[in-house]
């Protein structure tokens, strides 16, 4: 009976053989060693990434001064986009109401808007003012418009704030560019607009990008539903053309 146990345990001992590294005292002491340099990695790393994100994205403020300072003043379409900028650093309400407005150089107060008004307060920043301009367009040319609305009559109040409208007076005025246009033929300032998922017409300025680690040649400002936002969306919407408008400025 003794023998036959001794016999069982020599067995057993061959079958477990001698305990493992990792299982030793030392091994599991280098595992925990390990796995806290593993995890201090991984606070390092995320405040690293953390820290590039507030030095070079989130300081909009600062970067808009400095991409302002350095857009040309004597260039129409780049006063546009400095202005787009501009208003990036303002609290804008989304409001698609369409109030009464004096006529012209209307507007509804600054602190709200939509994609429309953010384009007709930029051109009114170098002096040209759609409203007037789409109004009088409108009166002698109505039935080349978009007849989107159930065909009503011309409204200075109104016909302006319409995207459609919009981009109809700069394609007969100005110039619009496929939306296979090659990158390196646009220009900081042209509008580009969008096709919605939702089948609704979007559309916003092309400005420099915000970061110089970004690959893209541009980025946008635009006011979908949040105020002027900007941000790297070009590419986040179905693209419908691009369009350039550099209105004749009388300076009488």
């Amino acid at each position: 009976m003794f023998t036959q146990g001794k016999k069982a345990f020599k067995i057993l001992r061959k079958k477990r053989g001698k305990p493992s590294f990792l299982s030793s005292r030392l091994g599991k002491s280098i595992q925990t060693l390990l796995a806290s340099i593993i995890v201090l990695g991984g606070i390092a790393y995320g405040s690293l990434q953390l820290y590039k994100y507030y030095i070079s994205d989130a300081n909009v403020s600062n970067d808009v001064e400095t991409l302002c300072a350095k857009l040309s003043t004597g260039d129409l379409n780049e006063q546009l986009a400095c202005f787009a900028l501009k208003r990036t650093e303002k609290e804008v309400i989304l409001n698609k109401q369409l109030p009464t407005l004096t006529y012209p150089l209307g507007d509804v107060p600054l602190n709200m808007g939509m994609a429309a008004d953010l384009i007709v307060r930029a051109y009114r920043s170098i002096g040209f003012d759609f409203q007037q301009a789409i109004h009088e367009d409108l009166l002698a040319n109505f039935e080349h418009y978009p007849k989107l609305w159930d065909f009503q009559p011309p409204n200075p109040s109104v016909d302006h704030r319409r995207l459609e409208n919009i981009l109809y007076y700069i394609s007969q005025h100005g110039q619009v560019l496929s939306k296979s246009t090659d990158p390196s033929e646009l220009q900081i300032g042209d509008i580009v607009a969008w096709r919605l998922p939702n089948g609704d017409v979007h559309a916003g300025f092309l400005t420099p990008v915000k970061t110089t680690e970004n690959q893209e040649q541009f980025w946008v400002v635009h006011n979908l539903d949040e105020g002027p936002v900007w941000a790297n969306d070009l590419k986040r919407f179905s693209v419908i053309a691009y369009y350039r408008f550099i209105p004749n400025i009388s300076n009488e």
